[in-house]
């Protein structure tokens, strides 16, 4: 089953009515179109803002009339050897990044998700959890993407092709 993200009407309707309606009914006074809006809400008379008094603020005076003096800066010294050199460290996005791509999965988001459905798999999510399926079980990119090129007829839209495999290379990187 497909999920479905949608906005209710009545919130559509309410929405509608009350920005783009709006700016209607003030161009079109007379117009009997407002009565037949279930969700339009007339303009509510506002208070005007009364100014709050501000309280006064006395600032204490310094004990000390002297000009502050500013530090001296120290010398720095430069180290003359070069330091131990560690192996670069990944980043915990790097690593989260790695994690993803183990499970191919878990690999692309959900508007991917449904791109790659329809624009390489023919809208069949049958097709696109088996060959999902398939590539988490391949251990190299070169033989991954010649299972692609067997599987997807036509290779597919050609963005959406290249994206695809971008997402491979990455977890084979």
């Amino acid at each position: 089953a497909a999920t479905q993200l949608f906005t209710p009407d009545w919130i559509v309707r309410y929405m509608v009515e009350n920005s783009l309606g709006r700016l209607w009914v003030e161009g079109h006074p007379n117009d009997e179109l407002k009565s037949q809006w279930k969700y339009y809400l007339e303009e509510a008379e506002q208070e005007a803002n009364q100014p709050v008094p501000m309280q006064s603020v006395e600032i204490p005076e310094e004990k000390s009339k002297e000009e502050p003096q500013e530090p001296s800066p120290s010398p720095v010294e430069l180290p003359t050897e070069q330091p131990a050199t560690n192996p670069p460290t990944s980043s915990l996005n790097d690593l989260l990044e790695r994690k993803n791509l183990s499970d191919f999965r878990k690999a692309f988001s959900l508007n991917d998700r449904f791109r790659f459905k329809r624009e390489l798999f023919g809208g069949s999510e049958e097709l696109m959890n088996q060959v999902i399926a398939d590539l988490n079980e391949i251990k190299s990119y070169e033989a991954s993407v010649a299972y692609i090129q067997q599987v997807i007829p036509g290779n597919g839209e050609e963005s959406a092709m290249a994206d695809f495999l971008q997402l491979i290379e990455k977890r084979f990187a």
